[in-house]
C-alpha cells in the first residue's frame, strides 16, 4: 500500500497498532534522518503508540554492501524486533528491504535465488518513508546489493514493503545536486519503463504520468524550489517507481552501476551520463529494434513521447545533454576512466529489457567524447 501524504502521523499510528508493534528496528541515514525531520516525527509516533524499544541501524555504505547486510542481520537476529522501518534515501530503502527479506529467507544473491524460508523466523512487517524523490525504492519489489564490487538485484515479491508513506516534506531541505540526481533518476526510470520490452498498458500509464510530473517541474525545482514543485516531483517519483516495478529498467541503468561502484558517481548522476546516448539510440536506431514485426508500433509510441518532450526536430542526444546540464549535473567523464571496463561491466539483466540491441563501438565513441569534455 502506498500513501502520499504529509500529515500521515495518525495513519502510521493506526498501522503500528494494527500489527501490535512494540519493538521497532529503524534503518536510517546518518545525517538525513535528523535533518529531514523524519526522526522528530517518528519519535512522536512511537510515543503516541507506546512503542517500548527502538533500535537504529545506520552503519552501512551509501550503496548497500553484502558485508553491511550481514552486519545488520546479526543485529536483527540478536534483537528480534516485531517491525522494520526504513527512513531515508534510496540506499536506506534498499537496506531495509534486504534486511527484512534475508531475516526470514536465505539463498544465493549471485543467482537471485532460489530463496528458502528460515522456518524459525517469520517475515517482519516493513514500512518505508523516503527522504528523497527519485529512487522509487519504496514501491518496488527489488533491492540493489553490491558484493565484491559487483552489483546484484535481489528481486522477489516479498522484498516489496508492506506500506510506503511518501511525505514530500522530507525532501524540502535536500540540496540542489541531490534533488537533481534523484529527480533525474526518476525521470529516466519513467522513460526507460515506457520504451521497455516488458512494458504493459499499466506500466505505460504510470510512466507517462510520471514524465508529466517530473520533466518540466524538475528544472524549475532546481532553480526556484517551492513546496508545490517538491510535491509534484515526489509524486512523479512514486509513479516512476510503480512503472519500473512492472518492467524494471533498461540500458542507461544497466551501464550506470559500474560508474557508481568503481568511480563513486552517485546513482542518478551515473544514469544521467548514459541517458543522452541511449535516448537518441532508442529513438532513432530502428534497424536495431529487437522485434521487427512490431517496429511500427514502437515508432508510434516513441513519436508521441518525442512530441510531448518537444524534441521531434532536434538532435536528441544534445537535447538531453542540455537538459541534464541545466540541472547542474556535469555530463563528462574523468580522463582516467577506463571505457572498456565500463562497457564490459554492464548488467545484462537490465540490458535485456532495452528495446534496441547495442552497438558497442558506437557507445564507446560517445564515452570517448565525454572524456574529451573533461579536459
Amino acid at each position: 500500500m502506498t500513501i502520499i501524504e504529509n500529515n500521515y502521523i495518525d495513519i502510521l499510528c493506526d498501522e503500528l497498532k494494527k500489527i501490535k508493534s512494540k519493538e521497532i528496528f529503524i534503518v536510517c541515514g546518518r545525517g538525513s534522518f535528523l535533518s529531514s525531520g523524519l526522526k522528530e516525527d517518528l519519535c512522536q509516533v512511537f510515543t503516541k503508540v507506546g512503542i517500548q524499544k527502538t533500535y537504529f541501524f545506520s552503519d552501512f555504505s551509501p550503496n548497500p554492501q553484502h558485508d553491511d547486510l550481514q552486519k545488520g542481520l546479526r543485529e536483527l537476529l540478536l534483537i528480534k524486533p516485531d517491525c522494520i522501518i526504513g527512513a531515508g534515501g534510496g540506499s536506506v530503502m534498499d537496506m531495509a528491504k534486504l534486511l527484512r527479506f534475508f531475516y526470514s529467507y536465505q539463498g544465493n544473491v549471485e543467482t537471485n535465488g532460489p530463496y528458502f524460508l528460515n522456518k524459525s523466523e517469520r517475515i517482519l512487517p516493513l514500512i518505508c518513508l523516503p527522504s528523497t524523490s527519485g529512487t522509487g525504492a519504496e514501491v518496488t519489489h527489488f533491492a540493489v546489493l553490491y558484493k565484491n564490487g559487483i552489483k546484484y538485484s535481489i528481486a522477489d515479491s516479498r522484498v516489496l514493503p508492506d506500506l510506503a508513506i511518501v511525505a514530500s516534506k522530507y525532501t524540502y531541505n535536500n540540496d540542489a545536486y541531490l534533488t537533481a540526481c534523484t529527480g533525474f533518476d526518476a525521470l529516466s526510470q519513467a522513460i526507460e519503463s515506457f520504451w521497455n520490452v516488458k512494458s504493459t498498458p499499466t506500466s505505460e500509464e504510470f510512466a507517462i504520468e510520471a514524465i508529466k510530473k517530473i520533466f518540466h517541474n524538475l528544472p524549475k525545482l532546481i532553480h526556484n524550489p517551492t513546496k508545490e514543485l517538491r510535491d509534484q516531483v515526489s509524486e512523479g517519483s512514486v509513479l516512476a517507481g510503480k512503472a519500473i516495478n512492472i518492467t524494471q529498467t533498461t540500458a542507461p541503468h544497466a551501464y550506470s552501476y559500474f560508474l557508481t561502484s568503481e568511480y563513486g558517481y552517485s546513482h542518478g548522476h551515473a544514469v544521467a551520463l548514459f541517458f543522452p546516448y541511449f535516448f537518441k539510440w532508442n529513438s532513432e536506431a530502428l534497424k536495431y529494434y529487437k522485434e521487427p514485426k512490431k517496429k511500427h508500433v514502437y515508432k508510434n509510441k516513441i513519436d508521441k513521447l518525442l512530441a510531448y518532450l518537444g524534441v521531434e526536430n532536434r538532435d536528441k542526444e544534445y537535447f538531453f545533454i542540455e537538459y541534464i546540464e541545466s540541472l547542474g549535473i556535469s555530463v563528462n567523464l574523468g580522463k582516467n576512466t577506463n571505457i572498456d571496463n565500463i562497457v564490459s561491466a554492464v548488467n545484462h539483466t537490465r540490458l535485456q529489457n532495452n528495446p534496441m540491441d547495442i552497438n558497442t563501438n558506437s557507445l564507446k565513441e560517445y564515452l570517448k567524447e565525454m572524456i574529451k569534455k573533461s579536459f
